[in-house]
């Protein structure tokens, strides 16, 4: 059977403590720092690849904003907003509002 079996447990414990191999407290510490540093890293450059597809994304969709907004106003759909007066369209006209009216019961 196993040797180390029949070795009692502080035996091994003793065996284990004293192992070459065995790293130190210090690399322990380097180990766990540089993992530490190796996750913020990555989770760095993942925020910056997030906030580069987020910028694309908006350039994009603004870009093919103002082109649906260019053909519109090419084909009369949707004029474009004078500045002088918010109110009127583009021949001059006033709009006029709707106003709402209130149903009352009769009885």
């Amino acid at each position: 059977q196993d040797i180390a079996a029949r070795l009692p447990k502080q035996n091994r414990f003793q065996e284990r403590l004293e192992d070459p191999s065995r790293p130190s407290w210090d690399e322990l510490a380097r180990r766990k720092q540089e993992k530490l540093q190796r996750e913020n890293y990555e989770e760095q450059l993942n925020y910056e690849y997030r906030m580069q597809l987020q910028a694309d994304r908006e350039k994009r969709l603004n870009k093919l904003r103002k082109k649906k907004s260019t053909q519109a106003e090419e084909l009369g759909i949707f004029p474009s907003m004078p500045s002088s007066d918010s109110s009127s369209d583009s021949s001059g006209h006033k709009k006029k509002s709707k106003k709402k009216k209130s149903k009352k019961k009769r009885k």
